[in-house]
C-alpha cells in the first residue's frame, strides 16, 4: 500500500520491529533515519494506543505533501520516498498527546540528509516502564553499533535472567516479575561503553 501526495511517496513498512505490548507508556520517541535513494524511515516508539497520532510531511513553504491520522496498538514505521521531490527543506511532524515532534530533512541533488539524525548518531535511548498489570516493559533505541546485554538482578546482584547480544537497534519486551518474592531487584542494560541500572521495589 502506498499514499502519494505531490512528489512524496509513503510506503507501509513491516518487519523492522516486532509489535510491542498494547500499553507501553504515555510519551513518544520520534526519529527519522536516512536510507538509500533519497528514502527516509520514520519510527515512532513508545506511544499510548488510546491516543490519536497525526503524521504530516510538508515543505518549507508549508505545503502539506502527506498527512495521516490514526490510533494503533503497534509501533509505527513509514518509509518516505523523496527521490522525485524538489531539492530543499522538508519537515516530518508527528503530533501526539498535544506535543509536536519535528524531524528536519534536506533533499539535495545526490542525497537526503536527516538533520536530527546527525545528533542521534552513536546514541542510546532507553526506558523501563511499569505496566498496570505489574509487568515491566523494557525498550531501547540503540545506535551505538554495540550489542546489548539485559539482565534482571536480585538484591545481591545475582543474575536471575539474561538476554545476551541483543543487536536489534529497536527493542521492546515485556517481563513478568509477579512470581518473584518481595524485595529489591533491578534491570541492567550494558554495552561495551554504557551501563544502565533501573531499580525495582517489589516490596508490598
Amino acid at each position: 500500500m502506498m499514499k502519494r501526495t505531490g512528489a512524496i511517496v509513503a510506503l507501509a513498512l513491516g518487519g523492522i520491529m516486532s509489535p510491542a505490548a498494547a500499553q507501553v507508556g504515555v510519551s513518544a520517541k520520534v526519529t527519522a533515519y536516512p536510507q538509500q535513494d533519497k528514502h527516509a524511515v520514520l519510527n515512532v516508539l513508545n506511544f499510548d494506543p488510546d491516543e490519536r497520532m497525526n503524521v504530516k510531511v510538508q515543505n518549507s513553504s508549508g505545503l502539506v505533501l502527506f498527512s495521516e491520522s490514526f490510533k494503533t496498538k503497534k509501533p509505527y514505521h513509514k518509509l518516505f520516498d523523496f527521490s522525485k521531490a524538489e531539492m530543499g527543506t522538508y519537515f516530518i511532524d508527528v503530533v501526539y498527546d498535544g506535543e509536536v515532534n519535528r524531524e528536519v530533512l534536506e533533499v539535495g541533488e545526490e542525497e537526503l540528509i536527516v538533520k536530527n539524525a546527525v545528533a542521534e548518531a552513536k546514541s542510546f535511548h532507553k526506558r523501563i516502564l511499569k505496566n498496570n498489570d505489574g509487568e515491566y516493559t523494557v525498550l531501547f533505541m540503540n545506535k551505538l553499533e554495540e550489542p546489548v546485554t539485559l539482565r534482571i538482578l536480585d538484591a545481591q546482584g545475582e543474575t536471575l535472567h539474561e538476554d545476551k547480544n541483543i543487536d536489534d537497534p529497536y527493542f521492546f519486551k515485556k517481563y513478568n516479575l509477579t512470581q518473584l518474592d518481595e524485595g529489591m531487584y533491578a534491570f541492567s542494560l550494558s554495552t561495551r561503553s554504557h551501563d544502565y541500572r533501573y531499580d525495582i521495589d517489589l516490596r508490598k
